[in-house]
């Protein structure tokens, strides 16, 4: 956003297309190994129970830190007016390239997706999923750096708010999906 804001939304959809193109590879060589992991049922249940767990306790800890107060120093605002339109795509790349979360969050919803056959563990699905992830990836940052200097000033927009429904939308999915696990403890993919 700061970006956006200090240059321009060009820099700003460019830090968006750096950032989906290092998701949309990153995601498809995480699926060489996933569908190998996937194989493996026993280890494959084990894994979904840990990310089940993993996403609840996220999922709260996210609802519960919106209604603790923010104490200590205000953050230094960096200035992005003098970055080049590179610089911009390339920080999109970069910041995406050493993020180590996104591994455990597509690991929460890949499994997620094959459990609920939603996504079936083949090459051409996961291609497919995986161009549909970049495309969705830049349109989420189309509309943030279009509609999210708009929706800062609103006075019904608060980011506790919007971090709020992520953290009980998180939850849900945890104990939905523990649920169906514990219906159907195999844990296979359907």
């Amino acid at each position: 956003m700061g970006l956006t804001i200090d240059k321009n939304k060009k820099a700003g959809l460019l830090f968006g297309l750096g950032s989906a193109i290092v998701e949309v590879v990153y995601i498809r060589l995480y699926f060489l190994g996933f569908d190998t992991f996937i194989r493996k049922t026993q280890l494959f249940l084990i894994l979904q129970w840990i990310m089940i767990v993993l996403f609840l306790v996220i999922g709260i800890l996210m609802f519960v830190r919106t209604y603790k107060t923010q104490s200590g120093k205000p953050r230094k605002k960096r200035d992005f007016s003098t970055y080049s339109y590179a610089k911009a795509f390339f920080m999109g790349l970069f910041l995406k390239a050493i993020n180590p979360l996104q591994f455990i969050f597509w690991t929460f919803w890949s499994a997620y997706l094959i459990t609920n056959n939603w996504l079936q563990p083949e090459s051409l699905h996961y291609w497919v999923f995986c161009i549909g992830l970049g495309i969705a990836t830049f349109v989420g940052f189309v509309l943030y750096v279009y509609l999210g200097t708009y929706l800062e000033t609103k006075s019904f927009f608060s980011k506790n708010i919007f971090r709020r429904l992520v953290g009980i939308f998180l939850a849900l999915t945890s104990i939905a999906w523990a649920v169906k696990l514990i219906i159907r403890p195999d844990g296979a993919v359907m």
